[in-house]
């Protein structure tokens, strides 16, 4: 591969990535202009911008999740994706990593915009926006792991439940049977489609060797520790809801 066409591709990808960067902060940005309720004017104005941002943040989670899951099916239903090979060379592929790329930098740069990163997001949040974009990066760079980026993807199925939830507290409906139902269904997905798949991937990945063996080494390290961080994200996140429920579940015996 000559110096020329690496930059051409570099170039692509930056691109889209920007383009993509730019339509999720306008969306950010037009979302903070309009998004009001009435719970909130008994708020204080540092109240009402808090409980915004944190709305705002939650429908742009769901609505990307919607669209880079429904790219994922796509992509794996109509483009072929098989993986043990470098299919992930199409423009597709790349347009919906970019996409990802494009919602995770713009999320960080909102939270650190907002100053609002230490209270919504948190720690590992930030980190797996981090990991996730230097994943999706890598195979749409590289045209490698087309096939294990559209099943990541797919793990965005529980987001739009979880944005539910948040936005539910945001506007205090707390108590009813919505808001109830919704965490169940989340709780479910979430471990329908983070952690009964991971022993799945790992074994897909061993099957897949002999095709990893030509990859350069240091490349296959990186996707390696990106699938582990990824996964010990999820299985973190799942004691913190287990805990939650379990907490929820002990008060409300209390009371009865």
């Amino acid at each position: 591969m000559s110096l020329q066409s690496i930059y051409a591709e570099n170039e692509g990808v930056a691109l889209l990535v920007s383009c993509a960067l730019l339509l999720y902060l306008s969306c950010f940005l037009i979302l903070m202009r309009y998004v009001d309720f009435k719970s909130w004017r008994q708020y204080s104005k540092s109240q009402r911008d808090i409980s915004k941002i944190r709305v705002v943040e939650l429908t742009m989670a769901a609505l990307h999740s919607v669209i880079t899951c429904s790219a994922a099916v796509s992509i794996l239903v109509n483009d072929h994706l098989r993986q043990n090979d470098a299919s992930s060379a199409n423009f597709h592929m790349e347009l919906y990593c970019c996409l990802h790329i494009g919602y995770f930098v713009s999320d960080m740069i909102f939270a650190i915009y907002t100053k609002t990163s230490h209270l919504h997001k948190g720690f590992s949040v930030m980190c797996h926006h981090v990991v996730a974009a230097l994943g999706f990066y890598i195979v749409a760079r590289y045209k490698v792991f087309g096939f294990y980026a559209c099943f990541r993807g797919l793990s965005e199925l529980s987001t739009p439940f979880l944005s539910i939830r948040g936005i539910l507290c945001a506007i205090n409906i707390t108590n009813g049977k919505m808001y109830y139902t919704n965490g169940i269904v989340f709780v479910i997905i979430f471990i329908a489609v983070r952690i009964f798949p991971i022993p799945y991937l790992y074994w897909k990945i061993t099957c897949s060797m002999e095709w990893f063996r030509r990859l350069p080494s240091v490349l296959f390290g990186v996707f390696l520790f990106i699938n582990a961080s990824l996964d010990c994200l999820n299985v973190y996140w799942l004691f913190r809801i287990l805990s939650t429920v379990f907490t929820l579940i002990t008060q409300r015996n209390k009371h009865e």
